[in-house]
């Protein structure tokens, strides 16, 4: 009886090992890449990242080639810098509610983007207030009205010149031109030390090596006047 039992068993061992090899193996479905919406179409190239305050600047590009849970995303050397979340970003994609979101490795938002008007998003961050994403295509070029800021500015403190300085169309790159201070300038501003312009979007940007900038507003008169309004009072006027 023992020895019909362990011959059975047997026999049922081996069938099922026969069954088992002849059947076909199971294969993972393939992933299905995901497909860019007619939204995310149109989101593709190149967007200027900023903060509220315009004080941070840099730009990226939206790129169609897959990332983790979404597409690529390339940001310029001076994103880093300026916004430093954006480290664990890896991609971006275009939510089914048409919300922008920059994404981390495992494909988490790390910012997500609204849509306020055309060609611009905004997105409240608690670290940095709100941030702005606009499409290159709605900003003006920077360089468009140059010649006529090139010559000799004073910067003024109330009614007094604290500097005399002198904003020179050469181009030096990523749409800046070359500053020059004047001697004797004030120690509130050689402390800054701009060495660098540009035009953004109708405002005039002074910029230091450490990229740091100062920002100012055209005002009655042709006078410029930093922004946003501060107890220095500084202003620019053009000789």
């Amino acid at each position: 009886m023992r020895y019909r039992l362990a011959a059975l068993i047997f026999g049922l061992l081996v069938t099922s090992g026969q069954t088992q090899a002849q059947a076909p193996a199971q294969r993972p479905a393939p992933q299905q890449g995901l497909a860019l919406s007619e939204s995310a179409k149109a989101a593709l190239g190149l967007w200027e990242f900023s903060n509220s305050e315009r004080d941070r600047v840099c730009s990226l590009t939206l790129r169609s080639e897959p990332a983790s849970g979404g597409f690529r995303v390339e940001f310029d050397t001076r994103c880093a810098g300026a916004f430093p979340l954006i480290k664990d970003v890896v991609g971006w994609r275009m939510a089914d509610n048409e919300l922008l979101r920059f994404l981390d490795a495992s494909g988490k938002p790390v910012v997500e983007f609204s849509e306020v008007e055309g060609g611009m998003y905004e997105a409240p961050t608690p670290s940095y207030g709100v941030l702005f994403l606009q499409s290159a295509s709605s900003v003006a070029p920077p360089s468009q009205n140059a010649d006529q800021f090139a010559g000799e500015w004073s910067l003024q403190r109330g009614n007094r010149t604290v500097c005399d300085v002198t904003l020179t169309n050469n181009d030096i790159g990523d749409s800046a031109f070359a500053l020059r201070l004047k001697p004797d300038c004030d120690a509130s501003v050689t402390r800054f030390n701009p060495a660098a312009w540009r035009l953004d979007r109708g405002e005039l940007v002074l910029a230091n090596k450490n990229g740091d900038t100062w920002r100012f507003e055209e005002g009655e008169n042709s006078v410029w006047r930093r922004i946003p309004v501060r107890s220095d009072g500084f202003a620019l006027v053009k000789k």
